[in-house]
């Protein structure tokens, strides 16, 4: 090197933030491949009364399996804001049907759910399982099956 030149500059820095970059992604790959979605041993087969019996919830709603009970409603409907095709997908994912979501509204566990956003209060029911709906009883409807390990 000559004594009065400019020394060039090394291309690590460049190769450092590469290397970090890459680490990053790598660090933060695993994430999308986390399961979002139930596991497939809770999917199941609906038949066509179950199906059937789904689409007349939809459409009409059905008789409320206890209505002596506690709560105002005599019929329910799943949520109308959703379309049946997603309401079916979710039913077969998530291992429900309607007289599934029957027993629960008959013998479930109880909790209070309160909308973080709207400050309206649902009805959260538990089966046995840990499986639960949200139910709004002000309005007749049912809002959301889930199975116990749904976030």
């Amino acid at each position: 090197m000559k004594p009065n030149a400019i020394p060039a500059r090394p291309a690590l820095p460049w190769m450092y933030l590469l290397l970090i970059i890459i680490s990053l992604l790598l660090l933060y790959l695993p994430i999308f491949y986390l399961p979002t979605t139930p596991p497939p041993e809770v999917a199941i087969e609906l038949s066509t009364d179950e199906l059937l019996a789904l689409e007349a919830a939809y459409e009409q709603g059905f008789d409320h399996p206890d209505p002596d009970g506690d709560d105002p409603c005599l019929r329910l409907q799943l949520l109308p804001y959703k379309k049946l095709s997603a309401w079916r997908k979710q039913f077969r994912k998530r291992g429900f049907t309607i007289q599934k979501i029957k027993d629960m509204l008959k013998s479930g566990r109880r909790e209070i759910l309160i909308h973080p956003e709207k400050s309206t209060r649902y009805t959260k029911i538990f089966d046995s399982k840990g499986n639960w709906i949200v139910v709004d009883f002000v309005d007749c409807i049912i809002w959301q099956v889930a199975p116990h390990n749904f976030k």
